[in-house]
C-alpha cells in the first residue's frame, strides 16, 4: 500500500492528533481495528471521547453487531478503574481476578442478576467469551495506575483469550504495550462529524425540549436550530468532542459565556449546580484536596472532612449571630443535602464500595487548577507525573504564570529530556491562556524555536506546530509568513500546514507560489489551499492538477479529496478528462474517497480508460481498497518467526533461535538493516518495549533520512510513555 498525502505530510503522533483531523488522514474504528486480533490501549486526552467509545464498543457487543467472528459472540464487561477497588495492599494478593471484577460490576447490575453475577462472570472468561473493557486508567496517580495494570496482566495470565481494551492517557502506558496492548490514539471530531453532531442535537432538541418548554411556559421562545448551529460550526475544528458537546449545549440552553473552553466549562458547572447553594465553593474545595492528595474516588467521610477545613469561610455561618452550636448544626445540615444534591444533578457520581468523584476528569482539573490559582501551595508541583496532575497545571496556567516552577520541579522533562516533552506539555496550555497573558510568549517563543530546529525529527516539529494552532491567536498568520520564507524545506512545509488551518485568504499568494516547490511542501500546500476552501484556493489547486508536473498534479487530487463539495465534484470530472496525466492522478484522490461511488468509478476505469497507464493505476487502485487494511494491528509473532527477520538473518549466513539469539538479531538489523528493515525493526521494538537500544536509536533519530527519523521518534516516545527514561543524547556525542 502506498502513502498517501496526509501520511506522507503528517508524522503518526500519539498524542497530537489535531493535523491528522485538519487534513483528514485515515482513521478506524474501535470494532476494525479490533478485528486483527490484538488488544489496544486508547489513547487521547481528556475529553477525547474514549470513555464512549468504550461504551459503543460494548453496545455494538451485547447486540451482537460486531462482525467479526472472533467478537461476535463476546460478552463485553466494561468496567470503570476505580470501581477495582485496588488502593489496599492486599486486594490482588488474597483475591483472584473474577472476585475483584464481581465487586467491580456488582456496582452497576440488577438486584436480580447480583446473585449470579460471580457465576455468569467465571463462566464467561473461563469459555473465551470475554471482552474486558477497562475505562479510566488516565483519572489514576501512578502508584494506582500500575495496580490496575498488574491485575490487567493477572487476568490475560489467568484467561489468556480474552480479548480487551483498556483506556489510558498519551503519556501514562505503562507495562501495557509489553503485555501486548497496542496504543491507538483517538481521532478528533472533523468539521463534518461536528456539522452531523450540531444538526442531531438541533433536531432532538426540538423534539423533546423544546416541545417540551413551549407547553410549560407562554413566554419561551424558541429559535431555528439551523441559526444556533450556523454559529456554534462556523468556529475552529480543534476541539474536543466534550468541548464540542459543551458548547453546544450552553447554546441551545441559553446561558453561553462565550467561544473559548473555558467558557463552555464554566456555563456548564454554573447550570449543573443552579440552586445548590455554595455548590461551586464545595465542588472547588473537593477538587482541590483530591488533586492535592492525589485520591481521585473519595468517601463522604472524606468529602465532609475536607468541606469542614473551609466551613468557617462559607457564606453559610457568616453570620455574627451563629453560635459555635449552631455552626456544627449547620455545617451537619450543609454537608447532608449537598452531596445528594451534587449527585443529582450529575457533577457526582457513585462509585462502587460508595465512592464518590467527579462525573469528568476535565471538570475535576478545571475546579482544582481554578482553586490552586487562589492559593499559595505548591504541593501540585511537587507531584510525581500523574494524568489529572498534568490537566490541573494545564488550568492552573490559564490563570498565572507558572512556567519557571514548572520547569524547576519537572526538570527532567524540560532541561533533560531529548524529545523535549516538557516544552510540547507546556504548549498545550496555550488553548486556555488569554490572548492578553505575559506569559504566552514564553510558551510561544520555545515553540517556535522547537519549529525551526531540523535536529528535531518532524514528529516533534509538527507536535510543537500542533500546539501553535490550539491559540487561536490572530497573530499566527504572522508567524507563518515568516516561517513560509524560510531557506529550509522542512520549515516552508511546517508553515504551509500552519496556514491551512488559519483559512486565511491573505496567505493565498504564498501557498500558491508553494505549489512549485520541493514535492514534500507542494503537497502541504495543496492540502492547505484545499482546506482554505475559498474560489481562488480552489482554482490554484485545479489548475496544479490540469498543468503541475507528476507530483504536485497527484498531491492536488489527493487533497480535493477532502473537499467533499467542489473537490469531489473536480475528481469525477478529472477521472474522464482529455489528459491521460489528470484521469490518472484523479485515481489517488478518488482512492482517498471511501464511500461507494468512488469504488465504482474506479472499477470503471479499471476497465473502461483506453490507457494502460490509466488503468492500471485504477486496478491498484482497486485492488489496494479490497484487501484487508494494512493499519489494523496483529498480534505480534515470536522474533524467531519473523519472516523479514529470517531473511536479513539469511542474508548473513546466520539462523534464528528463540529468546536471546532472536533479540539480538532484531538490533543488528537496526544497526546494519535497509531502511525498511530498520523500520520493521523499530515497529517491532515500539511493540516489545525493549530498551537496550541505545545509541543505535539515536543514530536513526539524528540521522539524514526523515523516514527513519520519525520512525526513531516513535519508538522512543513510546518508550517513555512507558515510564522509561531516556539516556542523554550527550553521552553518545549527540548536541
Amino acid at each position: 500500500h502506498t502513502k498517501d498525502i496526509a501520511a506522507q505530510s503528517i508524522p503518526f503522533m500519539p498524542d497530537w492528533p489535531e493535523f491528522g483531523t485538519i487534513y483528514n488522514a485515515h482513521t478506524l474504528s474501535v470494532a476494525e481495528t479490533l478485528s486483527g486480533g490484538s488488544n489496544l490501549v486508547l489513547l487521547g486526552h481528556s475529553g477525547s471521547g474514549k470513555t464512549v467509545a468504550l461504551a459503543d464498543l460494548a453496545s455494538k457487543a451485547a447486540r451482537r453487531e460486531l462482525q467479526d467472528p472472533d467478537l461476535h459472540n463476546r460478552i463485553p464487561i466494561l468496567i470503570h478503574a476505580s470501581n477495582l477497588n485496588l488502593t489496599s495492599e492486599d486486594d490482588q494478593d488474597s483475591q483472584n481476578a473474577i472476585d475483584i471484577l464481581t465487586k467491580a460490576a456488582f456496582h452497576h447490575s440488577s438486584a436480580r442478576s447480583q446473585t449470579q453475577l460471580h457465576n455468569f462472570l467465571s463462566t464467561t472468561f473461563k469459555t473465551d467469551n470475554a471482552l474486558l473493557l477497562v475505562d479510566g486508567l488516565d483519572e489514576l496517580p501512578t502508584p494506582l495506575f500500575v495496580k490496575t495494570v498488574n491485575f490487567i496482566e493477572q487476568v490475560m495470565s489467568q484467561y489468556p483469550d480474552t480479548r480487551a481494551v483498556v483506556a489510558a492517557a498519551p503519556n501514562q502506558l505503562g507495562r501495557l504495550p509489553a503485555l501486548g496492548f497496542v496504543p491507538m490514539t483517538m481521532a478528533l471530531w472533523s468539521g463534518t462529524q461536528q456539522v452531523q453532531f450540531a444538526q442531531n442535537w438541533g433536531n432532538k432538541w426540538a423534539n423533546y425540549i423544546d416541545t417540551t418548554l413551549i407547553s410549560q411556559e407562554d413566554q419561551y421562545l424558541s429559535i431555528d436550530p439551523l441559526l444556533l448551529n450556523g454559529w456554534i460550526i462556523n468556529q475552529e475544528v480543534i476541539k474536543s468532542p466534550l468541548s464540542f458537546v459543551l458548547q453546544i449545549w450552553s447554546v441551545y440552553a441559553g446561558d453561553v459565556r462565550g467561544r473559548t473552553n473555558i467558557d463552555t466549562i464554566e456555563a456548564y458547572l454554573r447550570r449543573i449546580s443552579l440552586n445548590i447553594p455554595q455548590a461551586i465553593e464545595t465542588l472547588n474545595q473537593l477538587a482541590l484536596k483530591s488533586i492535592t492528595l492525589m485520591q481521585p474516588t473519595f468517601t463522604e467521610k472524606d468529602a465532609k472532612k475536607w468541606l469542614s477545613e473551609v466551613i468557617s469561610d462559607s457564606e453559610l455561618i457568616k453570620n455574627d449571630s451563629v453560635t459555635t452550636e449552631d455552626e456544627s448544626t449547620l455545617m451537619s445540615s450543609y454537608n447532608t443535602k449537598i452531596l445528594p444534591d451534587l449527585i443529582r444533578n450529575g457533577i457526582l457520581i457513585v462509585r462502587a464500595d460508595k465512592q464518590l468523584s467527579f462525573v469528568h476528569p476535565e471538570f475535576i482539573a478545571y475546579l482544582a487548577g481554578q482553586t490552586f490559582a487562589t492559593v499559595e501551595n505548591d504541593e501540585i508541583f511537587e507531584q510525581s507525573y500523574w494524568p489529572l496532575q498534568q490537566l490541573t497545571l494545564h488550568y492552573l496556567a490559564s490563570q498565572r504564570n507558572i512556567y519557571e516552577k514548572v520547569t524547576h520541579y519537572q526538570s527532567q522533562l524540560f532541561n533533560q529530556d531529548p524529545l523535549v516533552t516538557g516544552q510540547l506539555l507546556a504548549g498545550r496550555w496555550l488553548r486556555d491562556i488569554p490572548l492578553i497573558a505575559p506569559w504566552r510568549k514564553h510558551i510561544l517563543q520555545k515553540l517556535i524555536r522547537i519549529i525551526q530546529d531540523e535536529k528535531h525529527p518532524m514528529g516533534i516539529r509538527t507536535g510543537a506546530l500542533s500546539a501553535l494552532i490550539t491559540t487561536k491567536d490572530p497573530n499566527m498568520s504572522l508567524v507563518y509568513q515568516h516561517l513560509v520564507k524560510s531557506e529550509k524545506t522542512s520549515i516552508r512545509h511546517l508553515a504551509a500546514l500552519g496556514m491551512g488551518t488559519l483559512q486565511d485568504i491573505n496567505n493565498l499568494s504564498s501557498l500558491v507560489h508553494l505549489l512549485q516547490d520541493y514535492p514534500e511542501v507542494s503537497r502541504a500546500a495543496c492540502l492547505a489551499l484545499v482546506r482554505i476552501g475559498t474560489q481562488p484556493a480552489l482554482e490554484a489547486v485545479a489548475n496544479a492538477l490540469m498543468g503541475g508536473h507528476e507530483d504536485v498534479r497527484k498531491a492536488a487530487a489527493e487533497a480535493f479529496a477532502n473537499h467533499p463539495s467542489a473537490g469531489h465534484a473536480t475528481l469525477q470530472e478529472a477521472v474522464a478528462h482529455d489528459d491521460l496525466l489528470v484521469r490518472r492522478a484523479a485515481i489517488y484522490g478518488l482512492q482517498r474517497i471511501h464511500e461507494e461511488w468512488a469504488f465504482e468509478l474506479l472499477e470503471i476505469t479499471q476497465v473502461q480508460d483506453n490507457q494502460w497507464v490509466v488503468k492500471n493505476a485504477a486496478a491498484q487502485a482497486v485492488e489496494e481498497l479490497g484487501q484487508s487494511n494494512p493499519r489494523i494491528p496483529e498480534p505480534l509473532l515470536s522474533l524467531s518467526d519473523n519472516p523479514w527477520l529470517i531473511s536479513f538473518a539469511a542474508e548473513r549466513g546466520l539462523g534464528i533461535s528463540p529468546g536471546k539469539p532472536a533479540q539480538d538479531m532484531l538490533l543488528r538489523a537496526l544497526d546494519e538493516g535497509t531502511t525498511t528493515e530498520q523500520i520493521a525493526a523499530m515497529q517491532q521494538l515500539q511493540r516489545r518495549g525493549t530498551i537496550d537500544i541505545f545509541p543505535s536509536i539515536y543514530n536513526l533519530l539524528y540521522g539524514n533520512s526523515s523516514e527513519l527519523n520519525d520512525s526513531a521518534y516513535l519508538t522512543l516516545w513510546l518508550l517513555t510513555a512507558s515510564g522509561n527514561k531516556l539516556p542523554h543524547p550527550k553521552q553518545f556525542n549527540f548536541e
